[in-house]
């Protein structure tokens, strides 16, 4: 199908197959609904003809000019959006909100590295670029289960100066009161290691209000990320990284 809907309590979720890449789209709020238009998309099965509509679910309007697709989704709420999904870029995803506030936490997410800073690399597969798709990922996830998310970084452009951008991370997370912080990286190897373990760290020192509910966030994401990938448990370890030191 060209178009699959699921819902939750916070939002519906509408996942649309276009029949090429998706180059530039937009997404705007209006007083009809959340209009998305996509620059030169057509759908994958079905065929529309210039100024000719389809209609999806008998409510979710679809039309082209034969320049553009236009998807209108009726909702009188503010929080939608848009999304290209991180793996394949004839997938567009679109979340419109259920409610007027669809949120009940807020996740600070840092995608490690960036810029000229590339992190661990391996030929031109650089850390960087690994860590932003994997937060994309997490950043569509979390806000369809009704999380806000503070992403540190959205794209490559970040400061040079790492002790500066270190400072922009914790100071991002901590103006917007977050109630969890992610930071995520991917660690190099010795070429007579095998790389098929995670980690995840922690830090309690200075937060000792904070410390059982951040060992307890700690373990809760490994016991799920070995479990669901099965990948190698290489533990739950205090360190003191900068960045869930300030946080």
């Amino acid at each position: 199908e060209d178009i699959t809907i699921e819902e939750n309590s916070y939002f519906e979720k509408y996942t649309i197959r276009l029949a090429e890449e998706v180059g530039d789209f937009d997404g705007q709020t209006f007083s009809t609904g959340y209009r998305v238009v996509v620059k030169d998309g057509k759908l994958e099965n079905v065929s529309l003809k210039n100024g000719t509509h389809y209609s999806f679910n008998e409510d979710v309007d679809i039309s082209t000019d034969g320049k553009k697709l236009t998807v209108v989704i009726p909702t009188t709420y503010s929080e939608n959006f848009a999304y290209l999904n991180p793996l394949d870029s004839t997938e567009l995803i679109i979340l419109a909100a259920k409610k007027d506030n669809p949120y009940d936490h807020t996740v600070t997410i840092d995608p490690g590295h960036g810029g000229a800073d590339v992190g661990a690399n391996y030929g031109d597969l650089y850390e960087k670029n690994v860590n932003l798709k994997i937060a994309q990922f997490m950043n569509m996830g979390l806000i369809y289960e009704g999380k806000r998310v503070i992403m540190t970084r959205e794209d490559d452009n970040v400061l040079h100066n790492d002790v500066e951008w270190l400072d922009v991370i914790t100071n991002k997370a901590n103006s917007s009161k977050s109630d969890a912080f992610v930071s995520i990286h991917i660690n190099s190897f010795d070429k007579s290691e095998e790389p098929n373990g995670l980690s995840t760290y922690y830090y309690t020192k200075s937060h000792e209000a904070q410390a059982e509910d951040r060992v307890l966030l700690a373990e809760t994401i490994q016991n799920n990320i070995i479990t669901s990938d099965g990948w190698k448990d290489m533990g739950v370890k205090e360190e003191s990284f900068e960045v869930i030191r300030d946080t």
